[in-house]
């Protein structure tokens, strides 16, 4: 009998640059909500507080 993969095997990551954008940081969370795992791009100045409550 052949097990399947955890589900979490089955979605590749996601790897978003310009996250902290508009259009970015707003697919970002659209992909979290969804499930998806995802990794995000920032410039050395760019502030990441929008994503904290993301998770």
């Amino acid at each position: 009998m052949q097990r399947e993969a955890p589900f979490h095997y089955l979605r590749p990551m996601i790897l978003v640059t310009g996250g902290t954008g508009m259009i970015g940081s707003r697919l970002l969370y659209d992909l979290v909500k969804g499930g998806h795992k995802v990794r995000a791009l920032k410039r050395e100045n760019s502030s990441i507080h929008l994503f904290e409550s993301y998770t």
